[in-house]
């Protein structure tokens, strides 16, 4: 079943659209933030986008919201980028035939 969006990615998603034709604007960089917004966040990631979307409500500083959700995203691809994958030693897919079960008894 695949995950849904936090209702907060979609308003800053829209937000972030009206913002596109702002002078001060760097397109690329809302075209990035925007591919970020369209996977799941996690609740750590979607509490700091509240807190970013809530400074730019106050200030209305578009240049400073844009940075933040930025280094937000880099930020958590990196880590994302870092999961490992299922691959064997020889970079092969693992087949469930691979694996061995190893269960541990404790005696006491």
């Amino acid at each position: 079943m695949p995950q849904q969006i936090d209702p907060l990615q979609q308003t800053v998603a829209t937000l972030l659209q009206s913002l596109l034709n702002l002078p001060c604007v760097k397109r690329e960089m809302v075209i990035e933030i925007l591919r970020f917004l369209q996977r799941p966040l996690s609740g750590v990631q979607v509490r700091e986008l509240r807190e970013n979307y809530h400074h730019y409500q106050k200030d209305l500083d578009a240049v400073k919201f844009l940075d933040a959700i930025y280094a937000m995203r880099k930020r958590y691809e990196a880590t994302s980028e870092d999961k490992p994958d299922l691959k064997g030693a020889k970079g092969k897919p693992l087949q469930e035939k691979a694996l061995n079960l190893i269960c541990f008894d404790v005696l006491s």
